[in-house]
């Protein structure tokens, strides 16, 4: 993406629910072009500079960017969010609280006994 630097925040689940929801409801030819909508939405929401939105809203992105760019920065995203996944794996983030998910873990073992 031209403009300089940018971070890409990983939203929490809500979040891309919420996005997805609100892509359901737009007047869309078909799912593709549905796609191309929630992925404007997921990118207007994740890319920051300074810690602020670059774009506001989807429609800001697709006007902004083109197909190939914003297919390289949802990419990125996924990149992003999996490298997340593999820090909690690894037990690199501060948030996580082993105890709560020891708890959380035997709670399910007795929900399937």
């Amino acid at each position: 993406m031209n403009g300089g630097e940018y971070e890409i925040k990983i939203l929490p689940a809500w979040d891309l629910l919420r996005l997805r929801a609100e892509a359901k409801k737009r007047d869309c030819a078909d799912e593709g072009e549905r796609a191309v909508f929630a992925n404007g939405a997921l990118l207007a929401e994740s890319l920051r500079r300074n810690g602020k939105p670059i774009f506001d809203g989807a429609e800001a992105v697709l006007r902004t960017l083109g197909a190939g760019e914003i297919n390289r920065l949802v990419e990125q995203y996924v990149q992003a969010e999996e490298s997340r996944c593999f820090s909690f794996a690894a037990g690199e983030n501060e948030a996580f609280d082993e105890g709560r998910f020891a708890r959380m873990k035997e709670g399910e073992r007795e929900s399937t006994t």
